[in-house]
């Protein structure tokens, strides 16, 4: 199914391999229309294939080496997106349909692993606001900002 480009696999962030291979990935499709009728999944779905090409575009123009991978440890705190860029974490990212508060998992990992950026994406925000160093926002704008919206 990978090879027919039907799915796409993410794995997740650790930087020891053997740990990585222990974990399950997690599984996306390119076509958002194969999701079942939960409008949270299919969001993290368009947001995982959103930040695939975007990440794609970056190694292709720019010559950077780019991964996408989530982030989960023993005591099953996960965030959604965690982006490499030339070996460095560069953004964690969180996926929410509605829910406001800061996730407390994001908060956990941004000031564990302190990332360039750390941003609370949800579908229906009212107003968005940054809480220390994490950006709370709406989804539109942000896949807008990305490099690969531009082409």
């Amino acid at each position: 199914l990978e090879s027919m480009y039907v799915i796409f696999i993410v794995t997740p962030y650790s930087k020891k391999i053997s740990r990585a291979l222990l974990k399950e990935p997690k599984i996306y499709f390119f076509d958002t229309g194969r999701i079942k009728n939960d409008p949270g999944i299919r969001l993290e779905n368009t947001i995982a294939l959103a930040l695939l090409k975007d990440l794609n575009l970056r190694e292709d123009f720019k010559g950077e080496r780019c991964a996408l991978h989530y982030l989960r440890d023993k005591e099953k705190r996960e965030v959604d997106f965690l982006t490499l860029v030339d070996g460095k974490i560069e953004q964690l990212i969180e996926v929410k349909w509605s829910d406001e508060n800061l996730s407390k998992n994001l908060q956990y990992f941004a000031e564990k692993i302190a990332p360039k950026a750390a941003i609370q994406l949800v579908h229906q925000l009212k107003n968005k606001r940054q809480i220390g160093k994490i950006k709370i926002q709406n989804c539109l704008p942000y896949l807008e900002s990305l490099e690969s919206a531009t082409l």
